[in-house]
């Protein structure tokens, strides 16, 4: 039953040129006009902040930091703010106040 309506739908869909259009290729035109006038809107991407808590302290834990360091599109942070000398590293407990505080948006423990 399910088949032969969607079966007649599309029979229905091929044979009006209009209604084919205006189903597939004019939402795609609208998706390519508003991804142009709002991808590059602000001229780019904020970096999302993030706390790292590297509890493991192995070589693997380590390679993981200094990836998502790397990572263009984060701001990846092992210590909280502070002067050079100030700046303790995050534990879980500090790392979960600065994601409630605001100061990060997201903490990897």
């Amino acid at each position: 039953m399910i088949l032969s309506i969607v079966r007649a739908g599309f029979m229905n869909l091929r044979r009006d040129r209009g209604a084919l259009t205006l189903s597939f290729i004019v939402p795609i035109a609208f998706f390519s006009i508003f991804a142009g006038i709002f991808g590059s809107r602000g001229g780019g991407m904020n970096p999302v902040q993030v706390a790292i808590v590297d509890e493991d302290q192995s070589a693997v834990s380590r390679r993981l930091v200094e990836a998502l360091q790397n990572e263009g599109g984060l701001r990846a942070a092992t210590a909280a703010k502070g002067g050079p000398t100030t700046a303790a590293p995050y534990d879980s407990r500090s790392a979960e106040a600065a994601v409630r505080a605001g100061d990060v948006s997201v903490a990897v423990l």
